[in-house]
Protein backbone atom coordinates (compact mmCIF):
# COMPACT_ATOMS: atom_id res chain seq x y z
CA UNK A 1 0.00 0.00 0.00
CA UNK A 2 1.35 3.22 -0.79
CA UNK A 3 0.64 6.32 1.25
CA UNK A 4 0.72 9.70 -0.32
CA UNK A 5 0.85 12.84 1.52
CA UNK A 6 -1.00 15.83 -0.84
CA UNK A 7 0.51 19.11 0.20
CA UNK A 8 -1.44 22.03 2.40
CA UNK A 9 -1.85 25.55 1.55
CA UNK A 10 -2.31 28.34 3.66
CA UNK A 11 -3.66 31.97 2.15
CA UNK A 12 -2.85 34.46 4.52
CA UNK A 13 -5.91 37.64 3.97
CA UNK A 14 -6.33 41.08 5.42
CA UNK A 15 -8.35 38.82 8.93
CA UNK A 16 -8.50 35.47 7.88
CA UNK A 17 -6.60 32.72 7.01
CA UNK A 18 -7.96 30.19 3.81
CA UNK A 19 -5.98 26.20 4.17
CA UNK A 20 -6.45 23.86 1.45
CA UNK A 21 -5.25 20.75 -0.15
CA UNK A 22 -5.80 19.51 -3.58
CA UNK A 23 -9.52 18.15 -3.90
CA UNK A 24 -10.91 18.93 -0.67
CA UNK A 25 -12.95 22.28 -0.17
CA UNK A 26 -10.76 25.03 1.71
CA UNK A 27 -11.46 25.97 5.36
CA UNK A 28 -11.58 29.38 6.29
CA UNK A 29 -10.24 30.64 9.98
CA UNK A 30 -11.25 33.94 10.96
CA UNK A 31 -10.77 35.50 14.18
CA UNK A 32 -12.96 35.03 17.11
CA UNK A 33 -14.58 36.33 20.13
CA UNK A 34 -12.33 35.78 22.85
CA UNK A 35 -13.72 33.36 25.71
CA UNK A 36 -12.44 33.83 29.14
CA UNK A 37 -14.38 31.86 31.93
CA UNK A 38 -13.89 29.19 34.32
CA UNK A 39 -17.25 26.71 34.33
CA UNK A 40 -16.38 24.08 37.26
CA UNK A 41 -17.96 20.83 37.80
CA UNK A 42 -22.27 20.97 37.98
CA UNK A 43 -22.55 17.85 40.11
CA UNK A 44 -25.81 16.43 42.12
CA UNK A 45 -23.39 15.09 44.43
CA UNK A 46 -20.19 15.09 44.30
CA UNK A 47 -18.39 11.95 44.52
CA UNK A 48 -14.64 13.21 45.97
CA UNK A 49 -15.93 14.33 49.42
CA UNK A 50 -17.79 10.66 49.75
CA UNK A 51 -16.58 7.60 51.89
CA UNK A 52 -15.01 5.13 50.16
CA UNK A 53 -16.91 2.12 52.61
CA UNK A 54 -19.97 3.61 51.10
CA UNK A 55 -19.04 3.16 47.35
CA UNK A 56 -17.77 0.10 48.36
CA UNK A 57 -21.55 -0.66 49.61
CA UNK A 58 -22.91 0.39 46.54
CA UNK A 59 -20.87 -2.04 44.16
CA UNK A 60 -21.86 -4.52 46.85
CA UNK A 61 -25.08 -3.62 46.35
CA UNK A 62 -25.02 -3.96 42.41
CA UNK A 63 -23.39 -7.37 42.41
CA UNK A 64 -26.26 -8.63 45.27
CA UNK A 65 -28.78 -7.49 42.33
CA UNK A 66 -27.06 -9.54 39.91
CA UNK A 67 -26.55 -12.98 41.24
CA UNK A 68 -29.84 -12.96 43.08
CA UNK A 69 -31.58 -12.33 39.32
CA UNK A 70 -31.78 -15.60 38.18
CA UNK A 71 -30.27 -19.21 39.49
CA UNK A 72 -28.36 -19.72 36.70
CA UNK A 73 -26.17 -16.66 36.67
CA UNK A 74 -23.07 -17.85 38.38
CA UNK A 75 -20.69 -15.08 38.12
CA UNK A 76 -20.48 -11.51 37.96
CA UNK A 77 -18.21 -8.47 38.04
CA UNK A 78 -18.99 -4.26 38.69
CA UNK A 79 -17.03 -1.88 37.96
CA UNK A 80 -16.79 1.34 39.41
CA UNK A 81 -14.67 4.04 38.11
CA UNK A 82 -14.46 7.55 38.88
CA UNK A 83 -12.07 10.74 37.38
CA UNK A 84 -12.09 14.13 37.56
CA UNK A 85 -10.02 15.95 35.46
CA UNK A 86 -9.29 19.71 35.28
CA UNK A 87 -8.63 21.62 31.98
CA UNK A 88 -6.86 24.53 31.42
CA UNK A 89 -6.22 26.55 28.15
CA UNK A 90 -4.52 29.54 27.43
CA UNK A 91 -3.58 31.27 23.82
CA UNK A 92 -0.96 33.22 23.33
CA UNK A 93 -3.73 35.86 22.33
CA UNK A 94 -5.00 36.20 25.87
CA UNK A 95 -7.92 33.50 25.84
CA UNK A 96 -8.18 31.96 29.06
CA UNK A 97 -10.63 28.92 30.58
CA UNK A 98 -10.65 26.70 33.38
CA UNK A 99 -13.32 23.44 32.68
CA UNK A 100 -13.56 20.69 35.43
CA UNK A 101 -14.63 16.94 33.71
CA UNK A 102 -16.02 14.81 36.07
CA UNK A 103 -17.07 11.49 35.06
CA UNK A 104 -18.64 8.20 36.83
CA UNK A 105 -18.66 4.98 34.99
CA UNK A 106 -20.67 1.96 36.20
CA UNK A 107 -20.71 -1.66 34.05
CA UNK A 108 -22.11 -4.85 35.24
CA UNK A 109 -21.30 -8.50 33.78
CA UNK A 110 -22.83 -11.62 34.39
CA UNK A 111 -22.46 -14.86 33.58
CA UNK A 112 -25.10 -17.99 33.45
CA UNK A 113 -24.68 -21.11 32.64
CA UNK A 114 -27.56 -23.66 31.89
CA UNK A 115 -26.26 -26.60 30.96
CA UNK A 116 -23.43 -26.37 28.81
CA UNK A 117 -24.85 -23.24 27.15
CA UNK A 118 -23.07 -20.44 28.69
CA UNK A 119 -23.89 -16.84 28.01
CA UNK A 120 -22.45 -13.31 29.44
CA UNK A 121 -24.41 -10.45 29.58
CA UNK A 122 -23.40 -6.62 30.28
CA UNK A 123 -24.87 -3.43 30.64
CA UNK A 124 -23.13 0.17 31.83
CA UNK A 125 -23.47 3.46 32.05
CA UNK A 126 -21.68 6.99 31.93
CA UNK A 127 -22.54 9.96 33.88
CA UNK A 128 -20.76 13.94 34.47
CA UNK A 129 -23.39 15.37 36.71
CA UNK A 130 -24.86 12.84 38.61
CA UNK A 131 -23.88 10.10 41.58
CA UNK A 132 -26.83 8.54 42.15
CA UNK A 133 -27.18 5.49 39.80
CA UNK A 134 -29.65 3.60 40.93
CA UNK A 135 -31.79 3.68 38.26
CA UNK A 136 -29.26 3.05 35.32
CA UNK A 137 -29.02 -0.76 35.82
Amino acid sequence: MRLRILPIWAIAGKNSIRFTRAGFPAVMCVPAKKVDGEWPAALDRDFRGMALDEKIKLIEKYNDIVMKANRAIETSHVFYQEIFRTVYFASSQGAYFMEERPRINLSVNATARKGPLVQSGFNGISSAVSYECGAWI
